[in-house]
């Protein structure tokens, strides 16, 4: 594993990132939470491109519903929030590039 890790040998670790497809993480939101408003909001969030706009929605969960809100929190942000992502998304938020 040494020998395939030293970027001497010209080996170096894939450019590929982690990160949550929106329609199943809202899914997973709406199977926990049952409430269309809440979903909706998340989705919101999740396509914000800024981060003040993400805050806004985020806050505007928090205020609805504080169990969600720490539900969402405990997902880090960067795999499923198109603002916190540092642009690797290229705006898709599906696993399927075609919706």
């Amino acid at each position: 594993m040494a020998v395939m890790a030293d970027p001497h040998l010209g080996w170096a670790a894939p450019f590929a990132y982690h990160r949550i497809c929106m329609h199943h993480f809202a899914s997973n939101f709406m199977t926990r939470f049952k409430d269309k408003v809440l979903k909706n909001l998340v989705c919101r969030a999740a396509l914000a491109r800024t981060e003040r706009k993400f805050k806004k929605h985020m806050n505007t969960i928090g205020r609805i519903n504080s169990e969600a809100l720490q539900w969402l929190e405990a997902v880090p942000f960067q795999l499923w929030a198109l603002s916190h992502d540092g642009g690797r998304r290229y705006g898709l938020m599906t696993t399927n590039i075609s919706k």
